[in-house]
């Protein structure tokens, strides 16, 4: 337990001064301080008969934590230098014929799943789709040109959709087709899914890019302007707020769960959930080799390439396996209290290497997180932003797991990178 109190001090450590010396609320060092603070502080607790930790599950937390902050340290300091292209580009295109492809193509599967939804359990009966979900009863298909339209279509297109409509709205045309499109899609996806997290990112998005907006706002010489138009975003990016804490809560409900007691399990877990299949790791003799984290990019192509050749890699396989149990094997983790996922991004580095792996590769994502947080606030753009958003979605989500090892997250990424954006030469207006 000692691990424990001392990663919750420097979590709040770190989160201080991440807030006083980047000067806005929404930097990773202060997102993740304080997430991981809130979660070794209810995993301590042990409510609703959790089990209670090892020490050297929190020690091991412990070493992420503090190479997490150490490899932002590093960026942030100027010891570890990243070469920024210098360029007369100052912003990046939409690509709006892109969208508009992934908005159609998503928008029609979504329609033919919520009817099939429809039509077994009715609408908003969360609960029972999740479960419809789970027999595999809709949304599964063994068709390799149906799985190969999903992984580089329609899932990476529902992904991207409500970052690049949300950053579009803040720092591009507003372009009311692509925004009342992808709130369209999003509440089909949600209805047809049973996922809150559907719903939810939209807001998050919104929320990361409006805060971005209002940041670089701040800095603008024309004071009047600035004051009037902070206030009315301000208002803007609160009314987002309200509403998705609303839909949560709506969602959690109608899903057949006890909101508190959800919302504790959920954020109280990962640490037993690490432990839990840490122990899996070590039974089965495995070790990843950077395979675990990025298995979203390894992935789809090894996928390709096995239907050429018959089968995948074995070693790649026993990898690939095992982070799917993460998400389909229950474990107990307190009295009459099973669960699955929740094993935190800790757990894919300790599969990559053990400890030496989580101490690496936490460091290298300190460092992206501060590469990508300077540039989204040196050179507000379009594109950075919407890079920020997925870096700032992959600290939220680290209690979860590691985002860059699911193919939706990968692949989206890439398209955010390479695929939806062109630069142009235009000063930034606000």
């Amino acid at each position: 337990m000692s691990f424990a109190i001392l990663g919750i001090f420097f979590c709040f450590l770190a989160a201080i001064y991440g807030l006083k010396s980047e000067k806005m609320l929404l930097n990773p060092l202060t997102i993740f301080g304080i997430e991981w603070a809130v979660i070794l502080v209810l995993s301590m607790l042990c409510l609703y008969t959790l089990y209670m930790p090892k020490d050297n599950t929190y020690r091991i937390m412990l070493e992420g934590i503090l190479s997490f902050f150490a490899g932002y340290a590093f960026y942030r300091l100027g010891l570890c230098k990243i070469r920024m292209k210098k360029s007369t580009t100052t912003g990046h295109m939409l690509n709006y014929p892109i969208m508009y492809v992934f908005l159609i193509v998503c928008c029609i599967y979504y329609f033919f799943n919520l009817v099939s939804v429809v039509k077994n359990v009715g609408l908003f009966n969360l609960q029972n789709v999740q479960r419809l979900m789970q027999s595999g009863g809709i949304g599964s298909s063994n068709s390799p040109i149906m799985i190969l339209l999903l992984m580089f279509v329609i899932q990476p297109g529902s992904f991207i959709l409500p970052i690049v409509a949300s950053v579009d709205f803040w720092f591009g045309e507003r372009n009311k087709t692509l925004i009342i499109g992808t709130l369209i899609m999003t509440f089909m996806k949600m209805l047809a899914t049973a996922s809150r997290s559907t719903f939810i990112s939209i807001a998050f998005y919104f929320i990361v890019s409006g805060f971005l907006y209002l940041f670089i706002l701040k800095k603008n010489k024309e004071k009047k302007i600035v004051y009037k138009r902070t206030q009315k975003r301000k208002k803007t990016i609160r009314m987002v707020i309200i509403l998705g804490v609303i839909a949560f809560v709506l969602m959690t409900i109608s899903r057949g769960a006890n909101i508190f007691r959800n919302l504790y399990y959920n954020f109280a877990m990962p640490p037993i959930m690490f432990e839990k299949w840490a122990a899996q790791v070590e039974e089965q003799n495995l070790t990843g080799y950077g395979m675990a984290s990025l298995n979203g990019f390894f992935y789809p192509f090894l996928w390709i390439l096995s239907k050429i050749i018959g089968g995948m890699p074995g070693h790649f396989q026993n990898i690939y396996d095992l982070i799917m149990l993460t998400d389909t094997q229950w474990q107990w983790i307190g009295e009459k209290v099973t669960a699955n996922a929740y094993v935190s991004m800790f757990w894919f580095s300790y599969l990559d290497g053990r400890d030496l792996g989580i101490i690496l590769e936490m460091v290298l994502f300190g460092i992206l997180c501060g590469y990508a947080y300077k540039k989204s606030v040196q050179n507000p753009n379009a594109k950075n932003v919407a890079i920020y958003c997925m870096i700032l979605y992959c600290i939220v989500y680290s209690f979860v797991r590691m985002q860059f090892a699911m193919t939706t997250f990968a692949i989206s990424f890439l398209y955010i990178k390479f695929l939806v954006y062109s630069n142009y030469k235009i000063k930034l207006k606000f």
